[in-house]
């Protein structure tokens, strides 16, 4: 029994399937699709154009990278409570951690 990889892709050259069967049976794994190519795929969202892999991601904006970055709202909730009190310290290092996220990831 000789095992092959393969993947299938799209007109576009996306990866739409990809998988691994005998040899002899290439034909009923891949549905009749013209575009049928031996080897592995990555993971993942890939072209495969002119013989090479090229990520399909869509780019990560500004706001999700923010998101991911900034502190969290219980930091925000516990400085706020220390600054009624008096003690601004807290706020302040939030604010500059906040600043440092938007200084790493601008608007664009």
């Amino acid at each position: 029994m000789n095992m092959i990889n393969y993947f299938i892709t799209d007109e576009t050259g996306l990866v739409i399937k990809a998988g691994v069967c005998q040899q002899e049976t290439i034909d009923m794994n891949t549905d009749g699709h013209s575009n049928v190519h031996i080897g592995m795929a990555p993971h993942g969202r890939w072209r495969f154009i002119d013989g090479e892999f090229i990520s399909a991601e869509p780019p990560v904006t500004y706001v999700q990278q923010r998101l991911l970055e900034y502190p969290p709202m219980q930091d925000f909730a516990d400085a706020l409570y220390w600054q009624s009190k008096g003690d601004d310290s807290k706020m302040i290092a939030y604010i500059a951690a906040c600043d440092e996220v938007k200084r790493k990831y601008p608007k664009i």
